[in-house]
């Protein structure tokens, strides 16, 4: 069954042609072609077409340098799983305040200490 990317995440088949829809890293929005003039709404920056094979392909998506957590949000929008690796811990605390905000009940964050993890391994 085809899938469209929404505010709302995947959904089920909808009435709306998916070449059509855009989204920006920047923020968890999706706009309509007819809605955009000069890219993102809030940056300015180019919008990128939310179809694509590789877009419609479940995946986990790897950041080992996670930050404030735009590659997180980038994947939620997806519908893609995401593992952020973030050493620091101001960093690591406003990623996840930022995805529990901006993903809202769909994103789940888990935290771990380096030695929790090295233990994991073993």
């Amino acid at each position: 069954e085809p899938a469209t990317v929404t505010d709302k995440g995947w959904q089920p088949t909808c009435d709306h042609d998916l070449n059509e829809y855009y989204f920006c890293p920047c923020t968890p929005i999706t706009a309509h072609i007819s809605e955009l003039t000069s890219g993102c709404p809030n940056c300015g920056e180019t919008m990128i077409p939310a179809y694509s094979e590789s877009a419609l392909t479940p995946c986990t998506v790897l950041d080992p340098f996670f930050g404030a957590g735009t590659v997180g949000l980038v994947a939620d929008r997806l519908g893609r799983d995401c593992i952020g690796i973030e050493l620091n811990p101001e960093y690591a605390a406003m990623a996840e305040k930022r995805i529990k905000n901006d993903a809202g009940w769909i994103a789940q964050v888990e935290k771990k200490t380096a030695e929790e993890i090295q233990l994991s391994l073993l």
